[in-house]
C-alpha cells in the first residue's frame, strides 16, 4: 500500500470515530443507526464470557444498541488495516466511558472553579472499559462507507 492510500485510510478512520462516538454519547439512535445497514451485524457482550449477543440488520440494531448519554468516551488505542483490495477496514480499538458529571456542560465563566475541579476527579468517575471492532465496508459506487461488522466486549470490573 503507497503513503496516500495509507494517509486517505487514517483519515477515514479518524473521521468515521470522531462522528460515530459523538452520535453515541450526545445524539439519537436514530441518528446512530444512519451508520449502519440491513447487511450490518452488530455483537456485545463481556470479556471472558461466551455469551455474545448478536443481531443483523437496521432493525435489530436499533433496538440492541445502546446509547452511551450521559458518558464521555476516552478512546486509548487505535488500530486499522485493510481488509482485501475493495476499500474495506479493519478497525480496532480500546477505551472507555466515564460517567459524565451535570457540570460537564456548563461554559467557562461563573463555574469554572467547579468544571475545573470536576476535570481534575476525573479518576473517581464511574467508568466502563471496552474493546469494539468494526469492519468499515466501502462503497465504490456511493464512495462512502457504512458499518458491516460492529463488535462490542465490555470490560469485567475486577
Amino acid at each position: 500500500m503507497d503513503k496516500k492510500q495509507k494517509k486517505q485510510n487514517q483519515i477515514v478512520v479518524n473521521n468515521f470515530l470522531k462522528a460515530y462516538f459523538y452520535v453515541l454519547t450526545k445524539s439519537t439512535i436514530q441518528h446512530l443507526i444512519k451508520f449502519y445497514t440491513e447487511e450490518s451485524t452488530y455483537s456485545c457482550g463481556i470479556q471472558g464470557s461466551m455469551k455474545l449477543k448478536m443481531v443483523k440488520g437496521i432493525e435489530d440494531i436499533k433496538t440492541s444498541i445502546r446509547l452511551e448519554s450521559n458518558q464521555e468516551t476516552y478512546i486509548s488505542d487505535v488500530m486499522y488495516t485493510p481488509i482485501g483490495d475493495q476499500g474495506n477496514l479493519l478497525v480496532s480499538i480500546t477505551g472507555a466511558f466515564y460517567q459524565k458529571f451535570e457540570t460537564d456542560e456548563y461554559e467557562f465563566g461563573d463555574n469554572e472553579k467547579l468544571k475545573f475541579q470536576n476535570v481534575m476527579e476525573n479518576k473517581n468517575r464511574e467508568k466502563t472499559h471496552f474493546h469494539r471492532t468494526f469492519v468499515l465496508k466501502y462503497h465504490s459506487k456511493k464512495r462512502n462507507y457504512s458499518i458491516f461488522n460492529d463488535i462490542l466486549r465490555y470490560h469485567r470490573k475486577y
